[in-house]
């Protein structure tokens, strides 16, 4: 069973990422707010550097491992122990600079 992060640990993987990955603005839609009847807010990850909502967990991912688990672990098990599942983009472009190989379907 998986626990809940802390505080934290969620400071520390912001802290990890923050080189990495943008601050994604988060915008509004007047009509929508209009439609439902309530506030809307849209955090706008697909503004990210590799074009995915997934690359602040898959960078934390890679970026979370020792360096010697960097260089034997393949980036597909990183992955998919992260539960990170679209992430291709994003899978390449934090590997390179972390030494993980990337053995994705994408990568090879």
């Amino acid at each position: 069973m998986k626990t809940l992060p802390t505080f934290e640990r969620v400071g520390e993987a912001a802290r990890r990422i923050r080189p990495y990955v943008h601050r994604a603005p988060v915008l509004t839609c007047s009509t929508l707010d209009h439609q439902v009847g309530a506030e809307s807010y849209f955090k706008c990850e697909n503004f990210q550097r590799a074009g995915t909502f997934k690359a602040r967990g898959a960078c934390n991912a890679v970026f979370s491992l020792s360096t010697d688990e960097a260089r034997e672990m393949r980036l597909a098990e990183v992955v998919a122990e992260t539960g990170a599942t679209f992430v291709h983009p994003s899978r390449s472009w934090r590997c390179k600079p972390r030494g993980t190989p990337d053995t994705t379907e994408k990568g090879r």
